[in-house]
């Protein structure tokens, strides 16, 4: 959007801000945001134990849903284990119980197909380290998170994860530390574990989130308290391409929450505002702010009363915006608000009363219902609530317009549009998503030509679950799934991971039989290397099937001649290999599948993944017998 046009667009909107608080409930949409149906709470799930349980962290692992509760104290001490539920669609389950110590903030994330939880721990008892308390990375092994790195933090009270092109950080506000000015950390993931990048200066800061719009990354801290007054800017900054500099001060009041949400192509950050310090009142308007295409300015008021969080989501194919009110100054017994996105402006939508809200936690799955939490910090035993929108099982038509349906021959949530059964986010069922997994990524490019390179959901026969893969759409008439991903820096040597890589930068394999996939599924199979150490290149697919043989199991099937003779040179393929190979099965482990010293020209050029063989070894059509060389190396497959 050209700059004048979209700041001539900025100024139309709060035009109608203003319009529409002289009068808020003239619209002529306001039947149709009521024909999605009011938001009703449907039955309480369960009570958890009385502590003081801040937020919590939601998401899905190999088709199964959990919750992560975090738990901060029970009034006599911090150091208490925080917990994983399991969640079915009916009720939460203890999963795991995770030692913590005054944890207060988690987040979920993946790097390279492997799964992590980081956890900012605010205030140590069990180590005794007060707000000196490292923070926590968890990694999945085994069906149970596992601590692996301890980072240090100060009073840290919220983390955010985010990428930067191919590089994976993560980001802790830091809130207190014998003083509110802390600096604030950014980690950087390398060579398998997080690195301090940077520190930002911080004034109790309460809450840490990344965005981006267009090419632009930005990181904002929501500041609470300066150790003197509440009344104090909010810090949003711009990644320079070397790291954060400060881009914008923004006036806010205790803020204890920010968030950032896009509606018509319009970008917008939100302030959750606790307390006005000047006039000694938790009855003060959150604010939001407008990206003006060159820097964020005021555009809307939301009346609040000691907020506390703002949750954004999607439902019925429109835009809400969560409020959680927490304390009016001398009750928490109060209503927290459900704003709708009409355009660009918030329009209060639905008013729900629980007592006490520290946090919305949004929750989408496909279940036969779409669920909406709130964690609440209360007086008694807290408790999650769950949040229904109504079903039907009926005909689309302009009277069930915005109600869902389960459908249960796609296994798929659908929202009707006046006309037709389509998908949750109000597109049409494509296939290769969530909700509609494809058989192979050959079968995504078959149907929906016009995809890019990326990943998808994939679920091929025997396969138990849907899962997300790499698909290479564009060469050789696309359709490839990554198999194999290994991005090597000269000098390093870490041994290879078993699992399925989701990026053509990442460092890990895995094996058909691993996945559920019958060695009759691959028809095809693609090897593509390059090193620092010479300039050609290696690229060629073959159909033999005693090499995707090897594919299926990670056994040896096959002899020289399968890849002298029987492969076919792609554009690019530069190598002596495969035609020159003398040489097979150089390795030390029983199922290494394409790892180690596969096929070589023995002596002088060789495909090699062998970290572990004498001093490492990353070998493309060549024989440095060391690991100082840049390689690539990726396998692909097309059923």
């Amino acid at each position: 959007m050209q700059l004048e046009h979209l700041q001539s667009k900025v100024v139309q909107l709060k035009t109608q801000v203003s319009m529409w608080k002289a009068d808020p409930f003239s619209s002529s949409t306001e039947k149709e945001l009521r024909q999605c149906g009011d938001i009703q709470y449907a039955r309480k799930i369960t009570s958890i134990p009385a502590r003081y349980d801040y937020r919590a962290e939601t998401f899905e692992i190999d088709g199964s849903f959990y919750v992560m509760v975090v738990s901060y104290h029970d009034v006599s001490k911090y150091g208490i284990d925080s917990i994983i539920y399991s969640f079915d669609g009916n009720a939460l389950e203890i999963y795991q119980s995770v030692p913590t110590d005054g944890a207060i903030d988690a987040k979920y994330f993946e790097i390279n197909g492997q799964r992590y939880l980081a956890i900012a721990q605010h205030y140590g008892d069990r180590t005794s380290l007060g707000y000196g308390v490292n923070s926590q990375i968890l990694k999945w092994r085994n069906k149970r998170f596992e601590h692996i790195q301890s980072l240090p933090t100060k009073g840290a009270y919220s983390v955010a994860h985010f990428n930067i092109k191919n590089d994976t950080f993560i980001a802790f506000a830091n809130q207190y530390d014998s003083s509110h000015s802390v600096n604030s950390h950014v980690y950087k993931w390398i060579s398998g574990q997080f690195v301090l990048f940077q520190s930002i200066p911080s004034l109790g800061a309460f809450s840490i989130k990344h965005f981006q719009i267009e090419n632009l990354q930005f990181i904002v801290i929501a500041h609470q308290y300066t150790g003197l007054t509440y009344n104090t800017d909010s810090k949003i900054y711009l990644w320079s391409g070397a790291q954060f500099e400060i881009f914008q001060s923004i006036p806010t009041f205790a803020a204890h929450d920010v968030e950032t949400f896009t509606s018509n192509q319009f970008t917008f950050i939100l302030f959750a505002n606790y307390y006005n310090q000047n006039t000694k009142s938790n009855n003060i308007d959150s604010i939001v702010y407008i990206w003006n295409g060159v820097k964020f300015e005021e555009f809307q008021s939301i009346a609040s009363k000691g907020a506390t969080d703002f949750q954004a989501f999607s439902a019925c194919d429109k835009t809400y915006v969560a409020i959680a009110n927490h304390y009016d100054g001398s009750s928490g017994e109060i209503s927290s608000v459900i704003y709708n996105v009409n355009g660009a402006v918030l329009k209060p939508y639905q008013h729900i009363t629980v007592a006490n809200i520290i946090r919305w936690l949004l929750m989408s799955q496909l279940f036969k219902l779409v669920l909406f939490f709130c964690v609440c910090r209360a007086r008694a035993a807290p408790a999650i609530e769950e949040v229904r929108v109504p079903f039907t099982s009926g005909p689309c038509t302009p009277e069930t317009e915005g109600t869902l349906r389960w459908y249960h021959d796609k296994q798929m949530l659908q929202v009707c549009n006046s006309v037709e059964w389509v998908g949750v986010d109000g597109h049409s069922y494509l296939v290769g998503t969530k909700v509609s997994p494809a058989l192979s990524c050959k079968q995504i490019k078959q149907q929906r030509p016009e995809v890019e390179n990326g990943v998808y959901w994939i679920q091929p026969p025997g396969s138990q679950s849907a899962f997300q893969a790499y698909c290479d759409m564009t060469t050789d008439g696309g359709g490839w799934m990554l198999l194999y991903a290994y991005k090597h820096n000269g000098g390093t040597k870490f041994d290879v991971i078993t699992a399925l890589p989701t990026s053509p930068d990442g460092y890990s394999h895995q094996l058909l039989n691993n996945m559920g996939i019958s060695a009759g599924w691959a028809q095809e199979l693609r090897f593509y290397c390059t090193t620092s150490h010479h300039k050609r290149v290696i690229h060629f697919k073959t159909s033999n099937r005693n090499i995707i043989l090897t594919a299926y199991d990670g056994k040896k099937h096959f002899s020289a001649s399968d890849w002298s003779s029987k492969t076919e040179k792609l554009p690019g393929h530069t190598a002596y290999l495969p035609n020159t190979v003398t040489g097979v099965w150089y390795a030390t482990r029983p199922t290494p599948g394409f790892t180690e010293s596969v096929f070589y020209t023995h002596s002088r050029y060789h495909w090699a993944i062998a970290p572990t063989q004498g001093a490492g070894r990353f070998e493309c059509d060549d024989y440095p017998n060391n690991p100082n060389y840049d390689t690539i190396h990726r396998i692909f497959v097309r059923d």
